[in-house]
C-alpha cells in the first residue's frame, strides 16, 4: 500500500491523526479537476478471522451508505465521497471541513458566550432530531467532534461512531459475532452507553457536556457527583437560569429524566430564549452610573416622636416602614456589589443580525489604570522569541515546490491570556499581508496555532489563514500555514505553505504601540491593550462608536450603516471582506473583545 497515493487517485498531504481504529489523513483527489481537498479515513479491523471478514465488509458498505445519505441530506454533516478496501484496510473518504474544533476554539480564545452556546445547541439540536429520526445514534458527541466551519461558522457534526464498531466486529466464545468495544469518549458518555445500550437521549447528555465545558472550560471529569443521586454538579452561577434548567435536564444520569428527544430539548431552549436588541440604545443623558460599583445612600428615618392617641400602632407601623426600607436598601446594595453578566453586544446596525462578542473567563471589570501583567510562563518562554524574523517558504502542493520570502513580526500582548500576534509584511509566493493571532500555552511547548486573514500585496485577493508555528530555538521559527482563498479570487483550491526564518540581528523585542486615538495608526490602543475609562471620558457618542467599530473593521467587517462604512472606506488599512452578518469573531483576540464589551457598556451608561 503507498499511503502517500491511495486508490492510485489520493494523495496524501499530511497526517491529521491517529488512535486505535486506524488514522486520519488530509488528501488531495487527483482525479478531480480542482483536486479537492478531502479527509481519509483509515479503518482497521480488530480482527482478520475469515469468518468475519467477510461480514465487516458488508456492515462497511452498510454504513458506508448511512453516511452517504447523511451528508447528502443535511448540510452540518460531512459529504461522503467514496470508501474502498485496499491490503485489507478499510477507507472512507468524507469532505474537509476547514474550520476549528470547539477544544480549540476554547484554548485559543476563551469560554464562549451564553449567546453563543445558544446558536450551536439550536443548529446541532437540529441536527440531531434528523439524525435520530434515520435511527442513528452517533455516539461520540464532544467538543473535539465539532467543528465550526470557517465558510459560515456554522457548527458541523463529525466522526459518527457506526463504522468504527462495525471495524470493532469480532467472534465471542459462542462463535457469534460481537463488538466488545464500547464507542464513545470517557467523561461525555452516559452510563447506558457505557454498557453498550445507547439510546437517542444519550446524545443529548454529551451535547449538554458539551455545552458546559464551552461556558465553564472544565471537562465532566472534573465536576463532582451528588453522592445520593449520581447527578454532575456544575457551576451555574452567572449562567441564566433558563439555560442552565435546560442542561440539567440533558445531563440526567438516567435517560427517562432527561429530554425524551432533541426536538423536545430544542423546544424547551427556544421558549426560554427571549429576542435580543438589534442595536446598541442610550438611556437617558440625566441616568449616569459608573462602570466601578456603588451602593446606595443611607435612608433616613423619621425619628419625631409620635402623636399621642395612636402611639402603640405609630410605632409598629414606623418599625415595619424602616425594617422595609432598610431590607431594600440592603437588597439594592446587593444588586449593585454583583458583576454585571456579559451582555451580548452588536456592531451598530440598524438592519443588520447581531455580531455577537463572546465573553471571556476573566470578570466583566475591565477597567484598570495599568495593563495587567502577563502569566510568568508566557512571559518567561516568550520574551526570548519576540521580534522579526526573515526568512523562505514554499508550497508543499505544488509539483514544483515554488519558494518565496517570508517576513514577520511576533509580538505579545499586554494581558494574562498569552495571546500572541504575528505581524506578516510579506510571504511569498502566495503573497500576504496582515495580522494573525493565537495563543501561546506554555502546556503544549514552544508551538502556537495562529488565525486569520492575509491579502495581497499588490491583488484584491484575500486568504483565510491557518499558521502553525513552532519556536526551534532562540532565533529560529519554522511552521505549516494553510491558506484558503477567501475574495477576489476564482481558484478554490486549498493551499500548504511551510516555511523557516530567522531572527534579524538588529530585532529587539517588539514594544507596544503607544496609546492614541487616531484612526489611521497601524494599531491603536485599542487593538493591543485593555481600555480604560480615562481614555473614553470626554468623547461624543460618534467617536466612541467608530472607535469600538473599528475593532472589527480592522478586520475587514462591512457594515450595513452608511455613515458606517463611508468613514472606513477612507482609511488606508480598511479591506472589506466579510458582510454584516456572517463576521467571524474568532479572529478577535481576548483583548478585542474585551474592549468591544467595555465600550459597548461605557456608551449605555453615557
Amino acid at each position: 500500500m503507498n499511503l502517500l497515493n491511495l486508490n492510485n487517485r489520493y494523495r496524501v498531504i499530511r497526517e491529521l491523526g491517529s488512535g486505535g481504529f486506524g488514522n486520519t489523513y488530509l488528501a488531495e483527489d487527483t482525479q478531480m479537476p480542482s483536486q479537492r481537498c478531502c479527509v481519509i479515513k483509515q479503518l482497521k479491523p480488530v480482527t482478520y478471522n475469515p469468518e468475519v471478514y467477510q461480514l465487516i465488509q458488508e456492515r462497511f458498505a452498510r454504513e458506508a451508505a448511512v453516511l452517504e445519505k447523511l451528508g447528502e441530506n443535511y448540510p452540518q454533516i460531512p459529504k461522503l465521497y467514496a470508501y474502498f478496501t485496499e491490503d485489507s484496510q478499510f477507507y472512507l473518504v468524507q469532505e474537509w471541513i476547514e474550520g476549528i474544533t470547539l477544544t480549540k476554539k476554547v484554548q485559543q480564545f476563551g469560554l464562549f458566550s451564553e449567546g453563543e452556546v445558544r446558536e450551536i445547541l439550536v443548529s446541532l439540536l437540529s441536527v440531531l432530531d434528523y439524525v435520530h429520526t434515520q435511527g442513528i445514534v452517533h455516539r461520540d458527541i464532544k467538543p473535539d467532534n465539532i467543528i465550526l466551519r470557517s465558510s459560515d461558522g456554522k457548527p458541523v457534526l463529525i466522526d459518527f461512531g457506526a463504522v468504527r464498531e462495525t471495524v470493532a466486529t469480532q467472534l465471542n466464545s459462542q462463535g457469534h459475532t460481537t463488538s466488545s468495544i464500547v464507542i464513545g469518549t470517557p467523561g461525555f458518555m452516559p452510563s447506558e452507553q457505557a454498557a453498550g445500550r445507547p439510546v437517542y437521549s444519550s446524545d443529548l447528555y454529551s451535547l449538554g457536556l458539551t455545552a458546559i465545558y464551552l461556558l465553564t472550560g472544565k471537562m465532566p471529569q472534573e465536576f463532582p457527583s451528588d453522592p445520593t443521586t449520581g447527578e454532575i454538579i456544575w457551576e451555574t452561577q452567572g449562567v441564566n437560569s433558563s439555560l442552565a434548567e435546560v442542561l440539567d435536564k440533558a445531563v440526567r444520569s438516567h435517560p427517562r429524566d432527561r429530554f425524551p428527544s432533541a426536538k423536545a430539548m430544542l423546544e424547551a431552549l427556544q421558549t426560554s430564549t427571549k429576542p435580543l436588541p438589534e442595536t446598541i440604545t442610550f438611556p437617558p443623558p440625566e441616568i449616569k452610573a459608573p462602570l466601578s460599583p456603588t451602593y446606595p445612600p443611607t435612608v433616613p428615618l423619621n425619628t419625631a416622636p409620635p402623636t399621642s392617641g395612636n402611639n402603640s400602632n405609630a410605632i409598629v407601623l414606623g418599625s415595619l416602614i424602616a425594617s422595609g426600607l432598610i431590607g431594600a436598601a440592603v437588597v439594592i446594595g446587593l444588586l449593585f456589589k454583583q458583576p454585571e453578566s456579559p451582555t451580548p453586544i452588536t456592531a451598530s446596525s440598524s438592519t443588520s443580525p447581531s455580531v455577537v462578542v463572546p465573553s471571556t473567563t476573566a470578570t466583566t471589570s475591565v477597567a484598570s489604570s495599568s495593563t495587567t501583567p502577563q502569566n510568568s510562563d508566557c512571559e518567561q518562554l516568550l520574551s526570548s522569541h519576540l521580534g522579526s524574523y526573515e526568512g523562505t517558504s514554499a508550497i508543499v502542493n505544488s509539483n514544483n515546490r515554488t519558494s518565496g520570502k517570508i517576513a514577520i513580526k511576533i509580538d505579545t500582548q499586554t494581558d494574562s491570556s498569552c495571546a500572541v500576534m504575528a505581524r506578516v509584511e510579506e510571504f511569498l509566493p502566495l503573497g500576504g499581508k496582515g495580522i494573525l493571532n493565537g495563543k501561546f500555552d506554555p502546556n503544549l511547548g514552544e508551538q502556537i496555532d495562529l488565525f486569520g486573514t492575509l491579502s495581497h500585496q499588490t491583488k484584491p485577493k484575500i486568504w483565510d489563514v491557518e499558521m502553525k508555528l513552532r519556536f526551534t530555538n532562540e532565533s529560529t521559527i519554522e511552521g505549516q500555514t494553510t491558506w484558503k482563498p477567501k475574495f477576489g479570487i476564482q481558484d478554490t483550491k486549498i493551499y500548504y505553505e511551510e516555511f523557516t526564518a530567522t531572527k534579524s540581528l538588529a530585532s529587539n523585542s517588539p514594544s507596544i504601540p503607544s496609546a492614541t486615538v487616531n484612526p489611521s495608526d497601524p494599531l491603536p490602543y485599542f487593538m493591543v491593550r485593555l481600555v480604560t475609562e480615562d481614555d473614553l471620558q470626554g468623547k461624543s457618542k460618534l467617536q466612541l462608536d467608530l472607535i469600538r467599530n473599528e475593532i472589527y473593521a480592522r478586520y475587514g467587517r462591512r457594515f450595513d450603516r452608511q455613515e458606517l462604512q463611508t468613514y472606513f472606506n477612507r482609511q488606508p488599512w480598511y479591506t472589506p471582506q466579510y458582510p454584516p452578518d456572517n463576521f467571524p469573531e474568532r479572529l478577535l483576540t481576548p483583548i478585542q473583545k474585551r474592549n468591544a464589551l467595555f465600550i459597548a457598556r461605557y456608551q449605555k451608561q453615557q
